[in-house]
């Protein structure tokens, strides 16, 4: 086998998510290991957080963010492997229009389950791949994990530096346990009724810690402000002590929203890792992570309140399941381990020479011209997939009655109208699209944000959609 010397990874943004912190966590792998790989990271949608970039110089890791279509085929000919990390993302899904390889190999980790709009793994993602690799086993159903030559599953990969300072916290004595969320505080990401869960926890002091990032954390502390909980809850932004979070927590509580795209989250990992017993809801892919009853509890929505009750009543109990969590985690989820399977792959891709795509990115030649709606369909897995049809339809590119369409897009969920690679950020990204801006005006209709509606669909016709009615 031959090991690569340089890789370029390609990601579309770097403000210190899981895809780009498993990029740098692999690069301390290597270098700790004695296997100093050339890395260099392509950053889309810039700017990149300082935290990030400082980081990844540690690392050893080049960060570009501005470059041409000339000097990024210069770099990926010049490479051993190109890994891109994949998401719906409107600057990805843009350079996957305009960028065509020259010879070289592809490893893409699709970092979304793949199933759920609109972050589907469509198949253009599966062909564009000389290896897919997925972060969760319940992405194989995907239409790119099925169009994709080979297929291997790598959770996610911890950095475990992070996790190696701070002391589990007793609550003995207090009487105030906590119930810790870390990650996105989006709507689009946890439980939309999170606060109605947490009021149905009967724990008479416990108190509830919520951490992250992806949203205004005034927004979630305002669904507890009338409630018994208002002076127990904290809501706090993003941080870098991990450890020293996950340290306090007794509980991690991770109620995902039923359409979140999570895969194998990293913070879900990082909790076990350090022994905290978690309680996820069934249905997600982070729930594949936990075997109820042995390293944690895997319950439905009904059930939550009760099973958070449970290990808040029960300290033998939850220690029982966090030393469990812990020593599954350290041994199924080591990032050695991870890491080793990483570099097997690139090492057997290395051993193959580099190929032509000679379709650019995807399954079809780039198209000249073609409209920031019609790439959104794209994302979607369409215009002949059954997951974008509506937006097919709508567009004018599938022959059914446009009204229906336009009305089952006015009742999208909002992580299909306003999470990532949805609606709203196409629109923001290319706000002269007329579709992108009719979408969005169908959107904001239904959640009777009229101003907002009305605003929209007169940019929409001032774009060109002037016979354009509400559906």
């Amino acid at each position: 086998m031959t090991a690569p010397r340089h890789i370029v990874h390609i990601i579309p943004r770097c403000i210190g998510g899981g895809p780009e912190r498993s990029i740098l966590a692999t690069a301390r792998e290597c270098r700790e290991a004695g296997m100093p790989i050339a890395r260099t990271m392509v950053v889309l949608d810039p700017p990149v957080t300082p935290t990030m970039f400082v980081q990844a110089r540690r690392e050893g890791v080049e960060v570009i963010t501005r470059f041409d279509q000339a000097s990024l085929a210069g770099l990926v000919a010049s490479c051993d492997v190109v890994h891109v990390h994949y998401w719906n993302h409107p600057a990805l899904r843009t350079l996957m229009d305009s960028f065509v390889f020259p010879r070289c190999r592809v490893v893409v980790t699709a970092h979304i389950l793949g199933t759920t709009l609109p972050q589907v793994l469509p198949a253009d993602v599966g062909l564009l791949a000389d290896v897919l690799v997925l972060t969760a086993d319940h992405s194989r159903q995907s239409p790119g994990a099925l169009a994709a030559p080979v297929v291997h599953t790598v959770p996610s990969i911890i950095d475990r530096k992070r996790l190696e300072l701070g002391q589990r916290h007793s609550d003995a004595g207090t009487g105030s346990p906590v119930v810790g969320y870390l990650g996105s505080l989006s709507a689009t990401k946890l439980h939309p009724e999170v606060a109605e869960l947490c009021v149905r926890v009967t724990h008479p002091t416990a108190r509830f810690v919520f951490r992250g990032s992806g949203a205004d954390p005034a927004e979630l502390a305002d669904q507890f402000a009338l409630t018994h909980l208002a002076d127990r809850v904290t809501v706090g932004g993003s941080t870098e002590d991990i450890a020293g979070v996950l340290h306090d927590f007794d509980v991690f509580g991770y109620p995902l929203a039923p359409q979140t795209f999570a895969t194998s989250d990293r913070v879900l990992q990082e909790a076990m890792w350090v022994g905290v017993a978690p309680v996820v809801l069934n249905g997600t892919a982070a729930a594949s992570l936990v075997q109820h009853e042995v390293t944690g509890l895997v319950v439905d929505e009904r059930h939550y309140p009760g099973a958070v009750d449970r290990l808040l009543n029960d300290p033998h109990r939850r220690r029982q399941l966090g030393t469990a969590a812990r020593d599954w985690a350290r041994s199924t989820l080591d990032p050695t381990r991870a890491n080793n399977v990483l570099l097997a792959i690139y090492d057997v891709l290395c051993a193959s020479p580099k190929r032509l795509r000679g379709q650019g990115m995807k399954s079809r030649p780039p198209v000249a011209g073609e409209s920031a709606a019609m790439r959104f369909v794209r994302s979607l897995g369409g215009p002949g997939g059954d997951t974008a049809r509506d937006f097919a339809v709508s567009l004018g590119v599938v022959n059914a009655d446009i009204t229906t369409a336009d009305a089952a897009i006015a009742r999208s969920p909002l992580v299909l109208s306003a999470g990532e690679g949805g609606i709203v950020h196409y629109r923001n990204t290319f706000p002269d699209d007329p579709f992108l801006r009719w979408w969005s005006a169908l959107s904001a209709r239904h959640t009777n944000n009229t101003a907002l509606a009305e605003s929209e669909a007169a940019a929409a016709r001032a774009l060109g959609l002037a016979n354009r009615a509400w559906p």
